[in-house]
């Protein structure tokens, strides 16, 4: 039992013998690489890291509202047109002349709104119902034996009957009764082989068309309608003058129309 002993204490003897042996090498090494170890840049002596920032959320438990968004409008689209209608004419004056209607004289008045036969103009003669040029032309006798050769050019070709040959400063009256008060087109019938036709038309001595151009219509019989609109007129008996300012052209009717204004469409505000 004893060289067991002594054999025990030699092996714990030796067993620290190792260790001190080994802390030994183990602390020359690590000096060794301490020594030898790289020294840190410049730049970076000294530096201390910048510390790391958390956002932590605050909470007001006094607030207990949620907030709800508001619609926003969606505007409402203005292009919806609207009709703005052009203001009403203003009728012309009182007549300044008296038509002149008898039982005797079967050209008139002529009712409007309607169609104004030009042949029918009224009685009574040069002067007062006509004034034709001395044009050397065929005269009315071929329908209007009551003023002969003296009258306005008729033609008839196929029983419509025109007034040709005009010279400037040749007028021709009629009598028209006008059915309301309102606003009337006006369109004429008239022809030309050249550009020399000017006329206008005149209610109670008011000029209501200003004087217009009769184009080459490529014949003296080749008939172009011609439009004169918002005209007013007030109701009752008148005298409509066609009044010849350019020679050359022929004339075949005039149609009264009742007119509207158009409407023009506006974008609303």
């Amino acid at each position: 039992m004893v060289e067991y002993g002594l054999l025990l204490v030699l092996v714990v003897v030796v067993i620290i013998l190792i260790v001190r042996v080994m802390e030994f090498v183990v602390e020359e090494l690590f000096s060794d690489y301490a020594d030898n170890a790289p020294a840190a840049p410049p730049s970076l002596a000294g530096f201390t890291p910048i510390p790391t920032f958390t956002y932590t959320p605050t909470f007001d438990p006094a607030s207990t509202s949620t907030h709800t968004p508001t619609p926003s409008n969606t505007p409402t689209p203005s292009n919806t047109p609207t009709a703005t209608i052009t203001p009403t004419a203003t009728l012309i004056p009182t007549a300044t002349i008296t038509p002149t209607v008898t039982p005797d004289c079967p050209y008139g008045p002529q009712g409007v709104p309607g169609l104004v036969l030009l042949e029918d103009f009224n009685c009574f003669g040069p002067g007062v119902a006509f004034h034709e040029e001395d044009d050397g032309g065929p005269g009315s006798v071929i329908y209007r034996s009551d003023v002969g050769v003296e009258g306005p050019d008729i033609d008839e070709t196929a029983g419509d009957r025109s007034i040709i040959q005009t010279s400037s400063g040749e007028w021709l009256r009629y009598n028209i009764v006008i059915a309301e008060n309102g606003l009337y087109e006006f369109i004429i019938r008239a022809a030309s082989s050249n550009n020399t036709g000017r006329y206008s038309i005149w209610i109670d001595e008011h000029d209501v068309s200003r004087t217009r151009s009769v184009p080459n219509t490529g014949g003296n019989l080749n008939w172009q309608s011609y439009s004169i609109s918002n005209i007013g007129l007030p109701a009752g008996l008148h005298v409509l003058e066609l009044y010849i300012s350019g020679g050359g052209a022929s004339y075949n009717d005039i149609e009264v129309r009742e007119w509207t204004p158009t409407a023009t469409p506006t974008l609303s505000p």
